[in-house]
Parts: structure tokens; sequence; C-alpha cells
């Protein structure tokens, strides 16, 4: 078993009480030791760039790179936990070989490029003038609610927290539209409607949340909508109780974020909808111009490099040793500035 080392920045709006230049911890049986210094602290935003160097046993580069990233990231939760402060990763910088005694140490670096460019010249008066019509609208707070948390979902970069947001609004807007008629039992294998030979009945009830939702996916999904219900929901219930997501993916056959970017299509089509009719319902008329995407979920180039290094002590290596790489990325017509390398 070897010993790595991951080099990793972090954002928070704590930062080191006084006198602490190095924060330290240890696990007990020694398998993992943490550090954490300060970078920078960016007055202004009220934040601190924190490093945090973690150490670990593992059986090589990838397996450091992949298993301590994600205990890394555990730490870093717990962490926030703890304090009760905002600590967010940010970037795994390097992964280097730290076993003792190495005269050459392999070291990977990471970095990430946006997949495809921008910022997009997307934005027109016509889309300006619609946000202010619909800000200035007779809308609930629930609809009001819904705008915010659709909004939410398309900002964050994490696709399980926008799975969240995208199904908030989802939710709000089947609160806000469900109809009042009862609807009958289910059968919970078959979702059929149940029938009580005794009574000669099929009992009914006002309509559940869920049953609302799945409501609106047949209104605005053309394509097996309840099929696809019950794939989001399942995502749905992976993401609430902790259930392990890659299983999830491999036995649904589809990805987390082509879920979130059906949802997220979604989320805006019932929004838009029922927007348009509560300001017809306010005698509000004419076109109200909405710009569509088929993708919400972000897409990056990761690269990753390796070089030796070595360092004065075999023994002891220190983390200030390893050179520091910038890694820029460019479009094949586009002329690197100087002193950097094309990729």
């Amino acid at each position: 078993m070897k010993r790595f080392l991951l080099d990793l920045e972090l954002l928070s709006i704590g930062t080191l009480v006084e006198g602490e230049s190095t924060l330290h911890a240890a696990s007990k049986n020694g398998d993992v030791d943490v550090s954490v210094s300060v970078i920078r602290l960016n007055a202004d935003e009220g934040t601190a760039d924190l490093s945090m160097q973690v150490i670990l046993d593992a059986d090589s580069l990838k397996d450091a790179s992949t298993r301590g990233l994600g205990i890394a990231q555990d730490l870093i939760r717990a962490w926030s936990f703890a304090t009760s402060i905002s600590v967010q990763f940010s970037a795994l910088k390097r992964v280097a070989d730290w076993t003792p005694g190495l005269e050459e140490r392999e070291v990977a670096y990471f970095s990430k490029h946006s997949a495809d460019g921008g910022p997009h010249a997307f934005l027109h008066s016509d889309t300006l003038e619609s946000a202010l019509r619909i800000t200035g609208a007779t809308l609930s707070s629930t609809l009001r609610r819904a705008l915010r948390w659709f909004a939410n979902g398309v900002s964050s970069e994490f696709t399980d927290d926008q799975f969240y947001y995208f199904w908030l609004a989802i939710e709000l807007v089947a609160a806000e539209t469900k109809e009042p008629a009862p609807v009958p039992d289910a059968c919970p294998k078959c979702r059929g409607a149940l029938f009580c030979p005794t009574c000669h009945i099929t009992p009914h009830h006002k309509p559940y949340p869920k049953q609302a939702i799945q409501a609106l996916f047949r209104r605005h999904v053309t394509n097996e909508p309840d099929r696809f219900f019950s794939m989001a929901d399942k995502f749905r219930n992976a993401l609430m109780h902790g259930d392990d997501l890659a299983a999830l993916e491999q036995t649904q056959g589809t990805k987390l974020a082509f879920i979130v970017d059906c949802l997220g299509q979604l989320a805006q089509a019932c929004l838009f909808d029922t927007i348009k009719a509560k300001m017809f319902a306010a005698g509000e008329t004419g076109e109200l111009p909405m710009l569509q995407t088929n993708r919400f979920t972000g897409y990056q180039v990761s690269v990753k490099s390796i070089l030796i290094v070595s360092t004065k002590d075999a023994n002891n290596p220190h983390v200030s040793e390893l050179p520091v790489m910038d890694v820029t990325m460019h479009s094949p017509d586009e002329k690197p500035k100087s002193g950097q390398d094309k990729l």
C-alpha cells in the first residue's frame, strides 16, 4: 500500500483563528491525515480561499484520485456540519505519490475547462421584457417560489442540487394546478384502480401530492410520461435516502444528468403554461418570448497532466516543493498568449 497526498482548494466564509497558521487533524488509526491553511482572504466578498492537503493510503495514483476525492468531499461536508458555516469544495489541484523514501515522485495535476466556451450571445430585449411582465403579473406566492427554485436549478453547478430545485418547482406548480376531483385508490403493484368486491365500488380520494405531480408529467411529457415519472421518482428516492446513484443509473439505463435536463425542460414548460394562463385570466395578453434549452447540466473538460518530481528529503516531502502548473485551453484558431502552453 502506498501513501498519497491530495491537494485541494476550498472556499469558506470562515478563516483560521488568530495564532494558527495551519490546522491539522489525523484519524485514530492514522490512515488519513489532514492539514488546512489560508491561500488568500477575499475581504470584499467576506470569504477565504483555503488550501487542504489530505494524505491517505491507496493502491495507485488513480485509486487515490477517485477514492481520496470522495473522502475529502465527505470530510468537507462534515466540517461544514461541525462548524455550521459554509465550507465548499472548489477544486482538486494535485495528487502526488507521498510514499516515504522515493527519490522521484509521480504527481498528477488537474484542471477543468468549459466544454462549450462562453459567455454566449443569448440575451435579448424581448426576454428582458418578458421577465418584467412576469414580475408585474398577479401571481401567487406558490408560483413565485416555484420561479425561485427554477432559477436556483438553472444556476446550480451540482447536478443533484439541480434535481432537487427542478423537482420542487414542479411540485409547487402541481400544488397550484391540481384538479380537485377525487381519483381512485391505486394498486401498489400495477397502479391500476382498486375495486372492492364486497361493496362493489372503487374507492376514491383527493389527489396526493405525488399524483398531482404525475398529472403534470402526463400533461407536458409527450413520450411515455408515466415511464419518465417512474424513473424521475426513483432518482428522487435515491437522492433522498442516500442510495447508490451509480447502481441506479445502471439499472435504469440512464444518467442523473439526463433526468435533470428533462426535469428542467418540464419545470420551465409547466411554469410557463401556468403563468401564461394566470396572466390571460387577469386580462394580460400578447406574446411572451422565451428561450428554451435541452441541457441544464454543465459539462466541463477535465485535463490531467503527469509530472515526475524530486524532493529534497525523500522521507519528508513538503507540498511547497511541488511545482505550480497552470493549464489553459484554446480553440484551434485561437493564438495562446505569450508564456502559455497550448493544448
